[in-house]
Formats: structure tokens, sequence, C-alpha cells
């Protein structure tokens, strides 16, 4: 399956192929581009931007599977991405990326308890310039999340759960000086059921006020 697109040279290539009943597996290639937020260009003394363009090529191929109790999805990926020239944080930026990984998801019933989460590992490196080799700034290795629930009553139409979610460290900068520690931050919802098509929720997010470091800046 071709699924052209009306920008540019942007396209997405993908097929799949059913094993049984309860398995298929998947290919896909994509190719294109995403453009810039306005304070991220140069600009000229004439005010007219400078307009970069962050281009991205990559293939994917995954299994998804039905299970007894639920579904698990394992997808792996190659891509290559070059990032346009911009200014962050006073510096100028712009470096060939190279990545693969692995991401599993998956969703599992046992009784009144369930259970969905998702991983990523990612092997990304700069491909070239000054900073070749090392790692793409804020790029970690490892991003998790984790949502184990319990449905209690009559017809288990009440809820209690949580969701973690976290990362492994990551750099702030492509020059890879300065680390940005991984955390894992913890929220919680609880809903009851007071009437037919009417329910109580209450959240909590960041339940142990965890501090979060997403950006140098």
């Amino acid at each position: 399956e071709i699924m052209p697109s009306l920008v540019g040279s942007e396209m997405c290539i993908r097929d799949s192929y059913k094993i049984n009943d309860g398995a298929a597996v998947f290919g896909r290639y994509s190719k294109g581009a995403s453009g810039r937020a306005a304070d991220r260009n140069n600009y000229g003394s004439d005010g007219m931007g400078d307009v970069q363009f962050d281009e991205i090529s990559q293939f994917e191929v995954g299994l998804k599977k039905r299970l007894d109790n639920g579904v698990l999805n394992v997808t792996s990926f190659v891509s290559n991405t070059d990032e346009g020239i911009s200014n962050e944080l006073n510096r100028t930026v712009g470096n060939p990326f190279k990545a693969l990984g692995l991401e599993v998801e998956s969703a599992l019933k046992f009784g009144n308890f369930g259970v969905n989460g998702s991983v990523t590992y990612t092997k990304a490196e700069i491909d070239g310039g000054a900073n070749k080799g090392n790692k793409p700034r804020r790029q970690a290795d490892f991003i998790y999340n984790i949502a184990p629930t319990y449905s209690f009553g009559a017809s288990n139409q009440h809820l209690l759960g949580i969701t973690i979610l976290g990362t492994s460290k990551s750099f702030a900068q492509d020059d890879n000086d300065l680390v940005m520690p991984g955390y894992a931050y913890v929220n919680a919802v609880a809903s009851v059921s007071l009437t037919k098509g009417l329910s109580l929720s209450v959240n909590a997010n960041n339940l142990f006020d965890c501090l979060l470091y997403t950006s140098p800046s």
C-alpha cells in the first residue's frame, strides 16, 4: 500500500501479512519532513526567515500478536534524520542522526486486574559534524510506561489505577557534556460509577512530587 503525500516528497509504503487469526506481521517505509517553529529559524536584516526543515526516513517491521488474556505488539525500527540548522539556547544546532531501536507494547488482563505498558529502546548517534559519534541531545536509551488497574463492584464498574512513566538518562546538548538524570513519576486515578452513564473520577499527577529534568533551559 502506497500513501502519497501532498507536501514535497513525503511518502509512506506499508504492507502486512496475516499469519493466522491471532498474529500478523507488518512492514513500513516512510519519508518526510517537518518545518521549524518560528523562533528556531534564522532571520536576515530584512526580517525574512531562512526556514529550515528536519527530514527523516524510517523503516519499521513488527509483529502483532493476540494472546489469551491480551495483546502483544513488537516493532523494530531504523531511521535517519537530517536536522535543519537552527538556534537553540544561543547555540547553532543541526546534525544528521541515525538510530535503531525496538518498541514493545502489551495489554494484559488477569481477572479484575489489568496492566498496560510499553518500553522503547533507541540506540541513536550523531552521524556528522563536530559531535559525530555522540548521542543526540535529549534522546534517552529507554522510555517506558506501565499502568496497572483494578476494577471492582458488582459489574466491575469502579476502578483504581496508577501510571508510572519514566526515562533513562540523556544528554542536554549534542556535545554530551551535561547529563540529565533519568526519572520515573507516578500518576493515580480512582473512578466510581454513580449511576448509569455518570461516574466520579479523581486524578493525582506526579504523586510523589518528583523533580524532572526534560530540558536544560
